[in-house]
């Protein structure tokens, strides 16, 4: 009686968790005035939906019932935004109109079907900071049954991949541009990329100092051809910017913008970011861009590294278009032109050293390394001297037989660059040279001499590691939650029907037993006939406790309720006494049990749950022992008791001796056997608690034999053993 008091204090109405803010205003709900009506007249299933959902770590909500009543823990109440807690209990629908149209035919085929829908990235507006937030998220619907089996109810868990999905569309950009500065007109490409990413970029102007002249002139921009742009504003901006060569945020820009909207959000773009063109701090900007910032987007750092990157390759778009002129120039100075080009080479190389972006240069058929900026050697975990002028796979030896010679050699045989997306590769770059498993976004890019022959291999890498290793946690836990869907249907249904089962005969007996107790059936013996019939009642009910008894078993293993009350118990006598009570059933079955017993196995154990052990091992050898002897014995083996339950019966596939202990596991699969598959699982919990083991051996077809061993009393031993 204590036991139980301690544990629902820690739940609310209804007998499930309540804990944290959302247990509070769960608390505080009057039920009886919501569709779902008072938690007590609740389903045990929604009980249990609820209290898993309040203690699940990543956002989730139930929808229940016909109108999708919203229940939902605190990580999904941040989604909710300023919903929260105004449509707790209420409908979807009423809740989320706008998305109703889109999201309901999804419930519709949980509902109808039982599918599972899982949608990828999903888009959904949020207000966590302040502001209608863009967020992204990939989420899972799955259908919840109600205590009868039927589909009442979704789960929907949420995990959020905003970063995810604002990552890989900046990198497609940034592609984009590098793409585009290989064209005839770098800065027009450059823009029409931009213009692809207006979530990101809604505006971008680009003032272009031209060589030999001291004033900017605008030669590009994107988004605001509909708009009363004041750009003797942003050029006065742009003359700032340029003269300090330090980037500067417009907080507020909205009247150098106009009345007009800009890019893809009912919310004005207010703020933007001007920046120097320029592809390092020692070189002269070549013009200024003002790039838009989303308002629905935080200017966070990788917001603004995002925009660095824009603006580097901007400039190295323009030092393209330079060099090219330069090149065209030259053709009638060949000896000029050379100089020219080493000239620029040492520029790229000054540019390469200090590029936001990991960076290197490969030259010939054995990959030597050029060049290899800071970043690179970071990401190789080298020193710069540790592979300048080595060959690739001498100074990354652990990287042969990975692919990437392979992919190096293409680019050089083919002249087509090769653009990777988490390209796996392990490293030796943690401490004691273990290798490290990483991904990276690479561009292998071929590079010619000036007679047009592949020479050599432009690297450009980032690291996404992290980003891959936390995708893959999100995999996972999406992995688990269906699985515990499955456990959970798979139980509902064998427990309706083991419950079922004995009831009715019971039903039956006990109705016959009361015609025959009045006497409306003349000429039979009421008294004999009486006995008969509550002894097959006896035999049922008892069936029903054991399954049951299991059941609230494994409930408070699974919420660690279960305690111990350790006592002194004489294994030899329990045995004995179990054993006593099961001879008139193994009389019925015409089974010979054998007891062989221990006089000194004594120890300091739980007697109840040692008891139940010690049931549920001898009525499973009764049950599969198709009236063949049991042999139940007592050892003592020094420090450990141990108990021996051996059976003749239908024995046990090698392949299930360990899955029979796992919870709704069965080793056979026919009905008539009946059972939840919980009485082996229940018996090695409490074994292990006790610090014992429980092992099984058998032969398909000779039976099979389960050895419990727990530690004894030593000899003399005062009390039980320290918690």
């Amino acid at each position: 009686m204590t036991q139980r008091t301690q544990a629902d204090s820690s739940h609310g109405s209804g007998g499930f968790a309540l804990r944290g803010q959302m247990g509070a205003l769960l608390r505080a709900k009057d039920w009886s005035k919501t569709q779902l009506g008072p938690i007590e007249s609740w389903p045990r299933t929604l009980l249990g939906y609820v209290s898993m959902v309040l203690e699940m770590p990543t956002p989730a909500i139930i929808f229940w019932g016909p109108d999708q009543t919203q229940l939902y823990n605190e990580g999904y109440a941040v989604i909710m935004g300023p919903r929260h807690p105004r449509y707790l209990a209420e409908s979807y629908r009423e809740c989320w109109p706008d998305t109703y149209p889109v999201i309901y035919p999804w419930m519709r085929k949980v509902l109808e079907r039982g599918e599972v829908i899982q949608v990828e990235k999903e888009l959904f507006t949020l207000t966590r900071y302040g502001f209608t937030e863009e967020a992204y998220f990939t989420f899972t619907f799955s259908p919840l049954r109600d205590d009868s089996g039927a589909i009442a109810g979704i789960l929907q868990p949420v995990v959020e991949v905003t970063q995810t999905v604002l990552s890989e569309r900046r990198a497609e950009t940034l592609r984009a541009v590098a793409l585009g500065s290989t064209g005839s007109d770098a800065t027009k490409e450059a823009f029409g990329a931009l213009s692809s990413n207006p979530k990101d970029i809604p505006f971008a102007l680009f003032f272009r100092r031209p060589e030999g002249a001291a004033e900017l002139e605008l030669a590009e921009s994107v988004g605001l051809e509909a708009t009363a742009v004041s750009l003797p504003g942003f050029l006065a901006v742009a003359r700032r910017v340029l003269q300090s060569a330090t980037p500067e945020k417009l907080e507020d820009a909205r009247e150098l913008l106009g009345p007009g909207r800009i890019g893809p959000w009912d919310e004005p773009t207010r703020a933007a970011f001007v920046l120097p063109v320029r592809r390092s701090p020692a070189e002269a900007p070549q013009g200024v861009v003002v790039l838009g910032i989303s308002s629905r987007l935080a200017f966070d750092d990788r917001y603004r590294e995002f925009f660095e990157a824009v603006s580097w390759e901007l400039a190295a778009g323009l030092a393209a278009e330079r060099a090219k002129k330069a090149e065209r120039e030259s053709q009638a100075r060949e000896q000029a032109a050379r100089a020219e080009l080493e000239i620029e080479r040492q520029r790229l190389h000054t540019v390469f050293m200090q590029a936001p972006v990991a960076i290197t240069i490969l030259r010939g058929p054995e990959h030597v390394i050029e060049l290899a900026n800071p970043r690179m050697c970071v990401l190789w975990g080298r020193t710069l001297e540790q592979v300048l002028g080595k060959r690739h796979f001498e100074a990354l030896p652990e990287t042969a037989g990975q692919g990437v010679e392979t992919l190096l050699r293409g680019v050089l045989a083919t002249g087509t660059p090769y653009v990777g997306t988490e390209l796996s590769v392990r490293l030796a770059r943690l401490e004691g040279g273990a290798l490290d498993d990483a991904y990276f976004n690479v561009v292998y890019a071929p590079m010619q001499s000036a007679t047009g022959q592949i020479e050599g291999i432009l690297v450009v890498a980032s690291d996404v590691t992290q980003e891959v290793q936390a995708r893959r946690r999100a995999e996972g836990l999406k992995a688990q939650a269906e699985e515990g869907v499955r456990l959970r249907d798979e139980f509902l249904s064998v427990a309706s029907h083991e419950l079922k089962t004995p009831l009715t005969p019971l039903a039956l007996r006990l109705a016959q037993m009361k015609r025959e107790a009045q006497g409306t059936q003349p000429g039979h013996r009421p008294r004999e006939r009486l006995v008969r019939h509550l002894e097959v009642a006896e035999r049922q009910v008892k069936k029903l406790a054991e399954l049951v008894g299991d059941l609230l078993d494994v409930s408070r293993l699974s919420t660690g309720r279960m305690k111990l009350e350790l006592e002194s118990v004489d294994l030899s006598a329990l045995v004995r006494e179990v054993v006593a009570r099961f001879e008139p059933e193994a009389e019925r079955v015409g089974c010979l049990l054998g007891v062989r017993t221990h006089p000194s196995a004594v120890g300091w154990w739980d007697r109840l749950r040692l008891e139940q052990v010690v049931t549920n091992l001898l009525s499973n050898a009764l049950k599969y022992g198709r009236g063949k002897p049991v042999q139940i014995s007592v050892d003592r083996d020094g420090e450990r008791a141990r108990l021996t339950v051996r059976d003749e019966g239908i024995g046990i596939a090698s392949a299930d001796l360990q899955r029979i202990f796992n919870r709704f596991e069965r080793a056979v699969s026919e009905r008539h056997y009946g059972g939840l598959g919980l009485g082996l699982y229940v018996t090695r919990q409490f074994v292990q608690a006790m610090g014992g083991t429980v092992e099984a051996e058998s032969v398909l077809g000779q039976g099979a034999t389960f050895t419990v061993e727990l530690p004894a009393d030593p000899a003399g031993g005062a009390g039980p053993p320290a918690a």
